[in-house]
């Protein structure tokens, strides 16, 4: 059986539920974050493990959300018992930072700044 395997049934086996006041709950697992658009790290909570390829919807730092794209998934032993930890390597999806200048060359604002720079003169002069 493949690692990949293994570590999935270990962490299921885990991690399946819990019991809180006699019910039977989903356990989540908190997964580690590593943004590499905003380099930054954060432990979120998921119900699933997503894969390479897929999306999410994360919370940008201005409060927008936005896709990001799953790169990397990999696992480390914890530091207490015999349990891997998942951790995500993402990106924000191309296309999806569509409000910035650099991203939308055809944007009123950009046509405005380039005009206020000089870049278009009236009157035909060179």
């Amino acid at each position: 059986m493949p690692l990949r395997c293994l570590v999935c049934l270990q962490i299921i086996k885990h991690l399946d539920s819990t019991t809180v006041a006699g019910k039977r709950v989903p356990a989540v697992i908190e997964i580690e974050v590593q943004n590499e658009t905003h380099q930054t790290q954060s432990r979120i909570r998921f119900a699933a493990v997503p894969r390479i390829g897929e999306g999410l919807r994360l919370r940008e730092p201005d409060g927008m959300w936005a896709s990001y794209d799953v790169l990397d998934v990999w696992y480390q032993k914890a530091e207490f018992g015999d349990v891997w930890m998942p951790y995500l390597h993402v990106r924000v999806t191309p296309g999806e930072m569509v409000g910035t200048l650099e991203a939308d060359p055809y944007s009123d604002d950009f046509a405005a700044q380039s005009y206020e720079t000089g870049r278009a003169a009236m009157g035909g002069g060179r």
